[in-house]
């Protein structure tokens, strides 16, 4: 138990990130199920919200690109997903709002960012009305493979 709670101490100090910008959301985050790797670079007027990796969620640690191959259209379904804009948010009252593409399902949603904890961001998106949307979390990169990293460890001790 004692050499977890170094272990998950020791890893923190990965993640400097948290503590550098209370406020700010900017850096890298994975989606709930692994399955992402996104970028969210602040700028004065914007967040732009960029598709670094994607990879099976059996498969975390080889985040691969793949393609865009649930694009409505035709012409852009073999675009690779690396490194592609998936939109941008804008400051609000609670949060950020904007528009993000998600190339699991080829749609563009509605989306308000809020943020939950310092390595945890509420992800809403919609199409129309905000009530018949869904909600998912994104965690900071380095929080999540602390997490990881974590229960290996304690897996290892028993």
């Amino acid at each position: 138990m004692a050499l977890s709670t170094l272990l998950v101490a020791l890893l923190a100090l990965e993640c400097p990130s948290v503590h550098e910008t209370p406020q700010g959301i900017g850096g890298q985050w994975i989606t709930a199920d692994g399955g992402a790797l996104l970028v969210l670079d602040e700028k004065p007027a914007e967040i732009t919200v960029t598709l670094r990796a994607v990879a099976p969620p059996s498969h975390l640690g080889d985040l691969t690109p793949s393609r865009d191959n649930q694009n409505p259209n035709p012409r852009l379904r073999d675009r690779s997903l690396a490194g592609l804009l998936l939109g941008r948010l804008r400051a609000a009252k609670a949060g950020w709002r904007g528009h993000l593409y998600d190339p699991r399902s080829g749609r563009s949603y509605r989306v308000r960012v809020t943020r939950v904890a310092p390595h945890v961001l509420k992800i809403r998106g919609y199409v129309g009305l905000r009530v018949l949307g869904r909600t998912t979390e994104w965690l900071r990169r380095c929080h999540y493979e602390t997490r990881v990293r974590a229960l290996l460890a304690a897996g290892d001790e028993t």
